[in-house]
């Protein structure tokens, strides 16, 4: 699916595989995508977007998995082959393993004081 220069809420777009939810091969541009949701990032990339945060402190919306989980833990939307210009996150937290976390914080993130 592609969308564009919409407001969309991550519980309508995802879709149940399991215990969990996911969106998967979509595009999204120049969208404000809102939660609540924590969301783990499988193959999907994003530019020149935003994530709204909490009194500019990234740890509140990173999730860092414990090392060597497997599992995604029950709740976590799984955003799997997506890509993303433009778009805000708002609401949302991000749940990963910590090299990811790390690069989300680098790229994504780099805006917010660490």
């Amino acid at each position: 699916m592609e969308y564009s220069d919409q407001t969309l809420h991550l519980s309508d777009l995802a879709t149940l595989e399991g215990v969990n939810y996911v969106i998967e091969d979509s595009e999204f541009t120049n969208c404000i995508m809102r939660g609540p949701a924590v969301v783990m990032l499988e193959r999907t990339s994003a530019s020149s977007g935003e994530v709204t945060i909490p009194n500019q402190d990234a740890d509140t919306v990173i999730v860092v998995a414990e090392e060597g989980r497997r599992v995604v833990p029950v709740g976590v939307v799984v955003i799997r082959g997506c890509t993303f210009a433009g778009c805000t996150f708002e609401n949302v937290s991000f749940f990963g393993p910590s090299s990811q976390m790390d690069g989300l914080r680098e790229t994504f993130m780099s805006n917010v004081a660490q």
